[in-house]
């Protein structure tokens, strides 16, 4: 017997599990060696402390050996054919990401010229792994995907992670898919956006284990601000000026994103003789 496939899920329906998972499927593709037909194949799958048979909570789990290529209605396995045991199992959620190795065995019927008889039980080396996950983001600052920054201002991002596997994290972040800090103690960036930067633009953090990935993004919209007129003379917006005098007019204004220098522009306006 030689196995030729170990993996979680049912047969052609492969799945990636987590710990604390219930009742998961596992699918075990074995090819037979020999000339003769095999029926009544049994498996027992001698379980590690991680796992547990889902029906029964034993550390043995059983499952029926089912023939791939047949070619008969009793579906017996055809010489050097294969078959699959789909095991049903329940994993501790202490488990940790990793290759386990269980014992195998098989019980089974061979048929030779005077008919069928019990064959003499197989122990296999079965290789299960539990897949590593990825991190985790669990917060988020700003809370919001859409964010406004003006000329001069800033902002800083922030994100919060976990590894289920509790593995090292490393961060790193960008700006239009361009890297602007990294490292595994880069949990924050700042963003102080010049006028050149005025537009909208991507925030992305990706949170890696060095094997896999998650990763959060902000949409930016970078502003500029006009000038506020902070006071004027004189404050009534109508005047009355005598004809051959003169009045001065004054304003003070202010960037509120500090721009300077704040531009000045002096109006004429039209003068109108009356004969």
């Amino acid at each position: 017997f030689l196995v030729e496939d170990v993996y979680w899920g049912t047969y052609g329906n492969p799945m990636s599990p987590e710990p604390g998972d219930r009742n998961v499927p596992l699918t075990i593709i074995i090819q037979q060696h020999s000339s003769y037909y095999l029926r009544g194949i049994v498996g027992y799958l001698n379980l590690t402390e991680y796992f547990r048979d889902s029906l029964t909570g034993d550390n043995v789990s059983t499952a029926q050996g089912i023939a791939i290529e047949q070619e008969n209605e009793t579906g017996d396995v055809i010489p050097y054919g294969s078959f699959y045991l789909t095991f049903r199992l329940d994993i501790s959620d202490k488990a940790t990401k990793g290759v386990y190795t269980l014992n195998l065995r098989l019980t089974y019927y061979a048929l030779n010229s005077s008919g069928y008889y019990e064959g003499i039980p197989k122990d296999l080396e079965v290789s299960v792994s539990i897949p590593n996950r990825a991190p985790d983001i669990k917060k988020t600052e700003p809370e919001s995907t859409t964010v406004t920054i003006y000329v001069g201002g800033n902002e800083t991002f922030s994100v919060e992670a976990e590894d289920p596997d509790n593995d090292t994290l490393y961060y790193k972040w960008k700006i239009d898919g361009d890297v602007v800090g990294e490292g595994e103690n880069i949990t924050n960036f700042t963003y102080v956006p010049t006028h050149d930067d005025i537009g909208t633009h991507s925030i992305t953090v990706e949170v890696s284990d060095y094997d896999l990935s998650s990763s959060y993004t902000w949409t930016v919209n970078v502003e500029n601000r006009g000038p506020e007129i902070t006071s004027v003379e004189p404050s009534s917006a109508t005047v009355t000026i005598i004809a051959g005098d003169n009045k001065t007019f004054s304003v003070k204004a202010k960037d509120p994103d500090n721009d300077t220098p704040v531009s000045y522009t002096h109006l004429t306006l039209p003068t109108t003789e009356r004969v």
